[in-house]
Order: structure tokens, then sequence, then C-alpha cells
């Protein structure tokens, strides 16, 4: 019998690496090259070619980023949600939208 898939390892399996959106160039010059991403559920580094999502412009120098990483040490999947601000300087705000960060 095959293991179940859950719906966040699903979600993972369709989205597009980050890695895809990167760098990211604002309106005003600043860039966005990635994050260190580690799994919630046992802290070890998540690899960049394992963080899958997205990056949705909502204004000239403001966009959001939505991710999930799957961690290889215990094939959870954590979730990452940020709002990323470049005015003088780049600013990343945690937003919670999932409920329950990690998956095992």
């Amino acid at each position: 019998m095959k293991p179940s898939i859950s719906l966040e390892q699903m979600e993972w399996m369709n989205s597009l690496p980050i890695r895809h959106y990167l760098p990211y160039t604002f309106d005003n010059g600043l860039e966005f090259e990635g994050f260190n991403a580690h799994c919630s559920g046992c802290e070890q580094g998540i690899e960049p070619n394992d963080l899958r999502g997205s990056l949705s412009l909502l204004n000239e120098n403001r966009c959001l980023l939505t991710a999930k990483g799957f961690c290889e040490h215990c094939n959870g999947i954590t979730c990452f949600n940020f709002i990323l601000t470049a005015d003088e300087h780049l600013h990343a705000e945690a937003v919670d939208m999932d409920v329950g960060g990690s998956v095992n």
C-alpha cells in the first residue's frame, strides 16, 4: 500500500520552486535573494531547492511571499509567509496564514 500524501505535500509538489522568482528586484532597486529556512518540526535547515511557493506583488515596493518547505530530515512540511517591504532597506514581516506550520 502506498503511503498517503497530505494536502500540504500535494500543494508543495504542484508549486514552483521559490528560486524561480529570485532574485526579485523591487521598483526602487532593492533585491530579495531568498532566505534561510528551517523546519518547524526538527529545526534542521531546509535546502533552497526544497522551498516552493509564490511571490505576489502587492504594490510597487511590497510583495507577499508564500512558501512551503520540505524537510529531508523528518519529511515534514513547514509553511513560510512573509510580507516583504522595500523602503530604504528590505524588511520581512511574518504573517500567520496557515494553521499548524508543520506536517509530518
